[in-house]
């Protein structure tokens, strides 16, 4: 498991935690960290999910808000830099 090799990202999560930017236990973190890294979806799943985050924060079925403006707009940002890695720049660029 990743967790097995991770060390890269213990380093990361120890440095965060050096400089105030996390709260909890750093084997906490990485531990739920490697969990979500080991979710398996189908594209079905997977494209339901992100609705929630594409209809600004408000469930696609239901209608009920489960993100305010602020969180929805704080954490598409987020999604957007980070879920390509490397390449996130370069996707923004290109896609938009």
């Amino acid at each position: 498991s990743e967790k097995d090799t991770g060390y890269r990202n213990v380093a990361l999560a120890s440095l965060m935690k050096s400089f105030g930017n996390i709260e909890n236990l750093v084997e906490e973190v990485l531990d739920f960290y490697f969990y979500m890294c080991s979710i398996e979806m189908s594209c079905k799943e997977l494209s339901q999910t992100f609705l929630l985050y594409a209809n600004h924060g408000k469930h696609f079925v239901s209608k009920e808000r489960i993100l305010n403006a602020s969180q929805s707009k704080r954490l598409s940002a987020i999604l957007l830099t980070c879920g390509f890695y490397d390449q996130a720049g370069e996707f923004t660029f290109k896609v938009g």
